[in-house]
């Protein structure tokens, strides 16, 4: 047994009149036409991925029998043919796509600034200006000016240079207790120690008088003379290092007991001797910086 639902009612329907459109199947197909083919709507619905998709799904229910029955749906079989071959963006346009503009209000707002009158709202702001902005001048506002330096050519060095001690400061004060260098080669994904130094600054050494700070195109150093040995105490004269190790120190400060600051250098990248070429006997690499 087919029914429909004609007039409200849900009616039996005989085989030979299921093709029939009834008023309740029309006025989708009539609600879709002026959707896609009444110029003033499709101003409204712009197109994206997600539309073309869902109304695409409807042209296999468009038919000639339904055609003949409601001749307007031509265009709209016409028009989803076009659709199918076009590009559309991924996300309608702003410009005339959004039908439904939904904005926050304040409420708790709204009614205060509504119970008062606009001569109101003068007596507050010559209040603010006399006793809080009249004050306070641009050119002698500390914070306008700090803001205003970090766009300049050196303002985000200033700006921190007026919160943190100077880098003389940092180095100076800061004395080294005590740095272990691991000398470490590739192997598979994972890292290899071959060896590890301890580098021995000595009473003198370890305190900052007894260090020089110098000048480099990287910036200031803290130059220090050491003793290098092994972990186990042997000479380290001995070890022979890959060209291309790795090497991680882990450098520990006096008056910090928790985990030492750790500098890396992936490759050393040292020169390798050839025959009849002489090779340097120091070479200087930078692991990190602190």
């Amino acid at each position: 047994v087919w029914e429909k639902c004609i007039e409200g009612n849900w009616t039996e329907i005989q085989p030979d009149e299921l093709l029939r459109v009834t008023k309740c199947e029309a006025q989708p197909w009539l609600l879709l036409f002026h959707l896609l083919c009444t110029p003033s709507c499709r101003e409204a619905y712009s197109l994206n991925t997600f539309r073309k998709e869902q109304i695409s799904r409807l042209r296999k229910f468009l038919n000639n029998v339904v055609v003949d029955q409601i001749p307007v749906l031509e265009d709209v079989m016409r028009y989803m043919d076009e659709l199918s071959i076009m590009d559309v963006p991924e996300t309608a346009s702003t410009g005339h796509g959004t039908a439904l503009l939904m904005q926050q209000v304040d409420s708790l707002r709204e009614e205060i600034t509504s119970s008062r009158v606009v001569s109101d709202w003068d007596a507050v702001a010559r209040e603010q200006f006399d006793t809080i902005f009249s004050k306070v001048k641009d050119a002698t506002d500390q914070t306008l000016r700090l803001i205003s330096d970090v766009y300049g050519e050196n303002g985000y060095e200033s700006v921190l240079a007026s919160t943190a001690p100077s880098l003389d400061v940092q180095l100076s004060s800061m004395p080294i207790r005590e740095v272990i260098i691991a000398v470490a080669t590739k192997s598979g994904s994972s890292d290899r120690t071959i060896d590890c130094f301890r580098l021995d600054l000595g009473d003198e050494a370890s305190s900052s008088s007894s260090a020089t700070v110098v000048d480099s195109p990287h910036g200031k150093f803290r130059r220090t003379k050491c003793t290098v040995t092994l972990l186990d105490g042997s000479d380290a004269s001995v070890v022979v290092v890959p060209s291309n190790a790795k090497v991680v120190a882990k450098v520990y400060f006096d008056g910090f007991d928790h985990t030492p600051t750790t500098l890396e250098v992936e490759s050393i990248d040292l020169p390798t001797s050839s025959d009849g070429v002489k090779t340097k006997k120091k070479e200087w690499r930078q692991a990190g910086r602190l």
